[in-house]
């Protein structure tokens, strides 16, 4: 498992290995002539197609089609589950104040759905930070601290149902709403399946729109998001195989079934 989180290491951060090759291939045109062409192949195709072509986006994209938004929620929801991320840890520690991260819009999507619903329960996982100014946020917002749970000891993802299961203590016919970024859910959901708890998904927070077309690949070029997408997308892949192999979630690239 570790030569895994190694070798996924790499690939998520291949952007950043190819421009390290090219460097070396600085000193290699000095010395070596005959090796240029070949260096430069290896590490510009690699590097040519995360940069100018929508392939991360593509990645991103699956992910957050693999469970559609629900069109509707069941009136005899037991509780809404937030997962952290929404803030910019280090920044947001040393302001004392809160920094939200690129993904700082699922907790306002969040807290949008917590007034269709106000008798819901209201359950927060994440680091003690995190949970520090969501709390904070949650009253600011109106919401009713008696129905808020917070876990706070969540440093990695896999950590969340564990430590909220233990915490909540869900009950087989209650049914909890699972909320996250569309593109981390399918990670999240097989590990709460893998925790025995069988949430309804609702993705918020999209960074696409769905579909791959050829304004994408241009949009991907100019605002130079492509690397950002391919690495976020290697990220949730390799999160899935890590946590399939290790027996912590039952699918490989979980999929949406009826929980109504």
């Amino acid at each position: 498992m570790i030569v895994l989180k190694y070798l996924f290491g790499l690939i998520i951060n291949l952007d950043v290995l190819l421009m390290g090759v090219l460097l070396i291939e600085v000193l290699i045109l000095i010395c070596w002539q005959r090796l240029k062409k070949r260096f430069i192949v290896i590490a510009l195709l690699p590097l040519l197609i995360i940069e100018l072509t929508p392939a991360g986006r593509s990645v991103i994209t699956c992910l957050e089609n693999r469970f559609p938004q629900p069109q509707s929620l069941p009136s005899d929801i037991t509780g809404f589950i937030l997962l952290g991320g929404s803030f910019a840890v280090p920044e947001t520690e040393d302001r004392n104040y809160p920094v939200h991260s690129l993904v700082g819009s699922r907790l306002y999507e969040f807290i949008g759905l917590l007034k269709d619903h106000p008798h819901a329960r209201v359950v927060f996982t994440g680091n003690p930070v995190e949970a520090k100014f969501t709390k904070q946020i949650f009253a600011q917002f109106g919401i009713d601290d008696h129905r808020v749970t917070i876990e706070s000891e969540s440093k990695r993802t896999q950590d969340h149902p564990r430590l909220t299961a233990a915490l909540v203590k869900p009950q087989p016919k209650e049914k909890w709403v699972l909320v996250t970024s569309a593109f981390h859910m399918p990670r999240s959901v097989g590990l709460f399946r893998g925790a025995g708890w069988n949430v309804i998904p609702y993705p918020v927070d999209y960074h696409t729109s769905g579909t791959i077309k050829g304004k994408t690949w241009i949009i991907g070029i100019l605002d130079r998001l492509n690397a950002l997408a391919w690495q976020q997308g290697m990220l949730q892949w390799a999160g899935m195989i890590n946590h399939y192999l290790e027996g912590d979630s039952p699918e490989l690239y979980p999929k949406p079934i009826d929980v109504s």
